[in-house]
């Protein structure tokens, strides 16, 4: 499951603050790059579940002034992931 990893924390980054509050849509390179990355996660087939139809930016509820990533499966269910722990996968956080 764990594909080499080709983008950096930076380029990751300014992804979430380019699409604060934003959906990322499937059509983009942004979409693919997260994608990628979230094969990574250590919980990848349950963040992905049935199937990834595009990513979403959010701004956190616990910290102020930071955002998160959200995956809107096909389903329309939605699930929060950790570009952390994809980046570095023996780090198990959501």
């Amino acid at each position: 499951m764990n594909k080499e990893i080709k983008v950096t924390k930076e380029q990751i980054q300014k992804i979430l603050y380019s699409f604060a509050n934003k959906e990322i849509s499937n059509t983009t390179n942004e979409h693919k790059i997260l994608y990628d990355l979230l094969q990574n996660h250590p919980y990848a087939n349950e963040k992905i579940g049935c199937g990834v139809d595009n990513f979403y930016v959010q701004r956190s509820k616990w910290k102020m002034n930071q955002f998160n990533f959200l995956i809107k499966r096909v389903d329309g269910a939605t699930v929060d992931f950790s570009y952390i722990a994809c980046l570095n996968p023996n780090h198990r956080s959501s």
